[in-house]
């Protein structure tokens, strides 16, 4: 099932005006389901995907930071033992643009890459955060190290206009804190 959505969004840009339709309908559904602050739908599939083209892309950078901005973009940090990096992704042409650049702490880039093997699926931490507080729709999320501890963050947006964020711990499951 990861597969289907990757090869149809590759599809839209390479094949035929009048297939172009038809996948077209099926990427603004994917995509909309995805993108919006109505509903964000499953992100297992695009972990996974982001995981892996930046592995294929920068093998020798590690991954300290992915997260879905505002329901609209995603981004990956990555760091060697020298520079820190921001990378935004295009799922449309499956690539990463550099968004920014600056100097690392070498005694940082042990500490602050994430243990990808043992990373917890998205829509897993997703379903414990709803779970703690269930009244906004989410916008946000992200996964990175706070003290040693691989940390998920989702941000919900409540109908009063208020944003409520939710941690939760990759390790225990747990809910580690509700910040209204």
């Amino acid at each position: 099932t990861t597969a289907a959505p990757e090869t149809t969004v590759q599809q839209t840009t390479q094949v035929s005006a009048t297939t172009v339709t038809t996948t077209a309908n099926t990427a603004t559904t994917s995509s909309s389901a995805t993108n919006t602050s109505q509903s964000i739908g499953s992100q297992n599939a695009i972990q996974k995907e982001l995981i892996e083209a930046f592995q294929k892309a920068y093998p020798d950078l590690d991954i300290t930071k992915i997260e879905l901005v505002y329901g609209t973009y995603y981004e990956v940090e990555a760091m060697n033992s020298t520079t820190e990096f921001t990378y935004r992704y295009d799922q449309n042409s499956k690539t990463f643009i550099l968004a920014e650049q600056d100097n690392a702490d070498p005694n940082e880039h042990n500490i602050e890459k994430l243990d990808l093997p043992n990373l917890k699926q998205v829509d897993d931490m997703i379903a414990i955060a709803q779970k703690a507080f269930s009244t906004g729709v989410l916008r946000e999320w992200s996964v990175d190290k706070d003290h040693g501890d691989i940390i998920w963050e989702f941000e919900f947006h409540e109908s009063n206009g208020n944003d409520v964020t939710v941690k939760v711990s990759n390790s225990t499951g747990q809910v580690l804190e509700i910040d209204r």
